[in-house]
């Protein structure tokens, strides 16, 4: 049976055939026979994984009985396995208007089938659902922005496998011009590397976001990139699209491009929520190294998921099964060597997750007089409410995803 474990957990999983004859198990991962080692390793028909890694153990196992006698071969349906784990989050600006201000908490991580929290705080404050505030799984959405706010957003994930606060944070600083009308302040919408760190009840002066602003370089200053010529004969033909998906649905995003055949050192990126999430050469510069600009200096080096396939002959990104963590923005770029990064409009992949509970409500045993809280927590897309009821069928007061029973 498919499982979920947190990483560095062992797990077993189990297999068990009926014949008349002696049998012969093997293990397949992702089709590939599974070898012993000094931390996976088959006992008789079982295999143990002792410390669970999701860069080598994620995937799909099936069990194989052959029989001694005849020959015969049974083979198990595939049981997938996932790995929660949790490194790092941080807050990124999706949209912002007059009316409107939307930030979303990316998570690197994954949890399985299991719940993924955001919480979010503004300063020292935490957040919650209320007045113009509304928080839709890992999104924060601000509606009729005003001064009130202002301030520093961080947000903090959490899973079975840990907590992770947001290094970066989003600093939203709003102002009335003379008219009376909502305007934004030239240190909005900054990005927090230079933030500092806030004590409790500490608010960020006005002085402070200034100061943040200025750490980045000044309004206008060009990268390396920008200071390239454009590639005025390179473009992207069709690009990708913004579209909902069903979880667990395959789907496509489409990165068409026309290249001339004169440039030889061509490569197609595909970023994800503002980094690179796949990469691939195309023509000549298949076994040539580009010199095109890279993030930290180091070797681009995407983790690879058999689940995404990029299409070597037209560009698009393949999805054969899309998971809750696949939802975000989206962009395809087209790097040539020595010339300006050509890139796709921004398009936003949005994941209806399955309703489910995590756990499911447990029945409960209480002494006459005593105080017990059964839990139920939900998710899906949208946000489902969750709601208690007797069995008399009258509906309890809604005020968390915890009832409390005297």
């Amino acid at each position: 049976r498919s499982q979920a474990v947190v990483e560095g957990g062992p797990i077993v999983s189990t297999c068990r055939a009926s014949s008349a004859d002696g049998l012969h198990y093997a293990w397949l991962h992702n089709n590939v026979p599974v070898k012993n080692s000094t931390r996976v390793r088959q006992l008789e028909s079982d295999l143990h994984i002792e410390t669970v890694q999701r860069d080598t153990d994620v995937g799909d196992y099936v069990c194989i009985a052959t029989s001694t006698a005849s020959g015969a071969r049974q083979a198990s349906p595939p049981a997938r396995l996932n790995v929660i784990w949790i490194q790092a989050a941080s807050v990124q600006l999706l949209s912002s208007n007059h009316n409107e201000v939307t930030l979303k908490c990316h998570v690197e991580g994954s949890s399985g089938d299991g719940m993924l929290e955001i919480e979010w705080f503004r300063n020292s404050e935490k957040l919650s659902t209320l007045k113009n505030i509304e928080l839709q799984q890992n999104r924060l959405i601000i509606r009729q922005p005003s001064t009130a706010d202002s301030g520093l957003y961080r947000c903090i994930a959490s899973n079975a496998a840990g907590r992770a606060m947001s290094k970066k944070g989003y600093v939203l600083q709003w102002s009335s011009n003379k008219s009376g009308s909502l305007e934004r302040d030239i240190a909005s919408f900054t990005s927090s590397s230079c933030i500092p760190r806030l004590k409790k009840n500490q608010k960020l002066p006005i002085e402070a976001m200034k100061q943040i602003f200025l750490c980045r370089g000044k309004r206008g200053d060009q990268t390396s990139e920008d200071k390239l010529p454009a590639a005025t004969d390179v473009t992207i033909t069709k690009g990708p699209v913004s579209k909902q998906v069903k979880e667990n649905e395959p789907t496509e995003m489409i990165c068409l491009h026309s290249v001339p055949e004169k440039y030889h050192q061509v490569q197609l990126r595909w970023r994800k929520d503002g980094k690179i999430f796949r990469m691939l050469e195309l023509g000549a510069s298949a076994t040539t190294s580009l010199s095109a600009p890279t993030e930290t200096g180091k070797e681009l080096a995407p983790r690879e998921d058999t689940r995404i396939v990029l299409n070597r002959s037209n560009g698009s990104l393949l999805f054969s099964n899309v998971f809750a963590s696949d939802a975000g923005q989206y962009v395809c770029q087209i790097y040539v060597d020595g010339l300006r990064p050509i890139t796709s409009e921004p398009a936003e992949l949005q994941v209806i997750e399955q309703l489910k509970f995590m756990p499911q409500p447990t029945s409960k045993n209480l002494e006459l007089g005593s105080v017990g809280k059964v839990h139920c927590k939900a998710q899906g897309t949208p946000s489902p409410n969750v709601k208690w009821i007797r069995e008399s069928g009258a509906q309890l007061p809604r005020q968390s995803m915890t009832s409390t029973v005297r």
